[in-house]
């Protein structure tokens, strides 16, 4: 990899090399749970190539009936694990990868 990077140097000595810092702002107002976070996203930014995969989630709520219940959060749960493709497609290795989800209550 570094041959390739001294050669890729060689070749192009007008590209300038940007570095680039990620900070949290001394904010005492701040959430200390958001706070984590954004400190585990640095962390992880700093270690190397993070990936991002989103992931939606859709749940009945607690009020709703037992059929909706039912369909909603068995047969869309089924659905959703055996007609997607997994991460593991991808060939992302497991420690570059940060996954977020979203929790839909219908």
């Amino acid at each position: 990899m570094r041959s390739l990077q001294s050669v890729y140097d060689d070749e192009n000595p007008q590209v300038k090399k940007r570095r680039v810092r990620f900070q949290l702002p001394n904010n005492p107002g701040m959430d200390p749970a958001v706070r984590e976070e954004l400190l585990g996203l640095i962390q992880a930014k700093e270690a190397g190539v993070a990936y991002i995969m989103g992931h939606s989630y859709v749940k009945a709520r607690k009020s709703s009936t037992f059929l909706k219940k039912l369909v909603i959060d068995i047969g869309y749960s089924f659905l959703r694990k055996n007609c997607r493709g997994p991460s593991v497609a991808l060939n992302i290795p497991h420690i570059s990868l940060i996954e977020v989800g979203m929790i839909y209550y219908v």
